[in-house]
């Protein structure tokens, strides 16, 4: 038997364990790869949702002012106390609403939506949120 006959027979037996070997490696790179492709698909997607939340932030603090300055002010200043009646507050809600719902980037609101539900359902939450910031931080000039 010769060297080659030797090296046949070994190269023979090691094929398939070799085989073996680079499907396993194959597969280990597969699964790394999605790995890495499914974090950078969770990584776009929060910093979709932080941009979407950030520009609702923006156009919510907006909407109270808005409001604030363009309705609830005067009615506030108009009143001995100084306090806005049940109706009031909530025809000031809805302008903010309104207010909000025609300035939001339509893809921001899509991505809200995606994420939190139907703006409906968030909406007026998120607003009366955002006006116990104001009047806590900001001086208090809304409802």
């Amino acid at each position: 038997m010769s060297w080659e006959d030797v090296g046949l027979k070994l190269a023979l037996i090691l094929l398939p364990v070799i085989g073996s070997l680079v499907a396993a490696l194959i597969g280990v790179g597969i699964a790394y790869l999605k790995r890495q492709a499914d974090r950078v698909g969770n990584e776009t997607a929060r910093a979709t949702l932080q941009a979407a939340l950030a520009e609702a932030d923006r156009v919510a603090r907006e909407a109270i002012t808005a409001t604030a300055q363009t309705y609830v002010n005067d009615l506030k200043a108009s009143r001995e106390d100084g306090k806005l009646s049940s109706e009031e507050a909530r025809h000031a809600m809805e302008k903010a609403q309104s207010y909000f719902v025609a300035r939001i980037p339509q893809d921001s609101l899509a991505v809200l939506e995606a994420s939190l539900g139907p703006m409906q359902e968030w909406l007026e939450g998120y607003l009366e949120a955002q006006i116990g910031a104001e009047k806590k931080y900001g001086g208090g000039a809304v409802g």
